[in-house]
């Protein structure tokens, strides 16, 4: 056999080879990762993203590197005009951090976190990378705030988002009562934007802790809509 043939042949069969074992891999199938990532299995299998059926090819090439920088990753996804995901209900939470989305408020109101270069990872992923997505306040762990905030005290930071959650589900409740009392007038083009804005604030899921001023003001705009019908 000729050596020209020879390397040709061992050439196919490498090719061969890396095409097979990136099957996995090419389907979008996170089974290969788990294999040697035990650590990130356990707690991946606890995430509401693995629940949603979210793999490691959603955000991470073969490689292992991210798909996007970090400041792009997870908007790709939590943005209210994705086509990535296939749930019904968007996940506005660029939006809400951009504090742009909703009716009845002209101009942008970002919150200081985005406007200060904050990403998504930075406070849902600090230091450790764990996938849970979790923000942990635990005093035993106190990576999410503190990495940051270093002049504060845990206990602070715990009541400060507990404030803004507080005062979100009030407003909340009070829009809520409003939209059930005048779903009557629900063709109207005032309810719809009032019932757009409150659906817009919880599917964005942090109770007003991505943005607590937009999130705030925007309810008080929504509940004045619903007083006028």
């Amino acid at each position: 056999m000729k050596k020209s043939n020879l390397l040709l042949i061992c050439l196919l069969i490498m090719i061969i080879i890396t095409l097979f074992s990136q099957l996995g891999f090419a389907e979008g199938n996170s089974d290969r990762c788990k294999r040697c990532h035990d650590e990130i299995k356990e707690n991946w299998e606890e995430s509401t993203h693995e629940a949603r059926g979210i793999d490691c090819l959603s955000c991470h090439q073969t490689n292992m590197k991210v798909q996007q920088p970090k400041e792009q990753l997870c908007i790709s996804c939590h943005s209210a005009d994705s086509k990535q995901t296939k749930e019904k209900t968007r996940m506005p939470q660029q939006e809400m951090v951009k504090g742009t989305g909703g009716f009845g408020i002209k101009e942008s109101a970002p919150s200081l976190m985005y406007a200060s270069g904050v990403a998504c990872i930075d406070c849902h992923m600090p230091k450790e990378h764990d996938h849970i997505f979790e923000i942990d306040t635990n005093e035993d762990e106190p990576v999410a705030c503190i990495s940051c905030h270093t002049g504060f005290q845990l206990n602070d930071m715990q009541r400060q988002i507990d404030r803004w959650q507080k005062e979100t589900n009030n407003l909340m409740k009070k829009v809520e009562k409003l939209l059930k009392e005048k779903k009557v007038l629900r063709n109207r083009k005032l309810y719809q934007r009032a019932e757009f804005n409150y659906k817009f604030i919880k599917q964005d899921g942090s109770e007003g802790v991505h943005n607590p001023e937009y999130t705030q003001e925007l309810l008080e705009v929504t509940y004045q809509m619903l007083k006028k019908l």
